[in-house]
């Protein structure tokens, strides 16, 4: 893994994305025990995130494709904060179904978005 290559890459998309308001550090893990490469945390109520990736992803990983997922979380995050506002309002029942079928449901979108971002940005080079 270069990782300097994968941050030019992050500061690239970052900006491609309208994210350059975003203060977004880099963090390397080594864990071989995640069951995904890469995760952003945004910080709440701030415009800065930590972008953590795996130093052990895979050539056969699109690596822009994974950025670029990871980032399109931090231009969701205002829809974040609502549903993390709104489920206090619920029963831990309705709760738990509701933050579930949410994080599916926003991770299915999340990747149908990077695919086509990439696929797109493939597509005008």
């Amino acid at each position: 893994m270069d990782k300097i290559a994968t941050e030019k890459r992050v500061r690239y998309w970052t900006r491609r994305l309208g994210l350059s308001n975003w203060e977004i550090t880099v963090d390397w893990n080594s864990q071989a025990q995640w069951d995904y490469w890469a995760t952003v945390d945004p910080v709440r109520g701030r415009k800065e995130a930590l972008l953590t990736m795996s130093i052990q992803i895979p050539p056969s990983q699109n690596l822009d494709r994974l950025i670029v997922h990871e980032l399109l979380h931090l231009v969701q995050n205002p829809v974040d904060v609502v549903m993390d506002n709104t489920k206090e309002l619920l029963s831990q029942e309705a709760q738990v179904l509701f933050i579930r079928s949410f994080e599916e449901a926003r991770e299915q979108v999340t990747e149908d978005l990077s695919r086509l971002v990439v696929k797109l940005h493939e597509t005008q080079k």
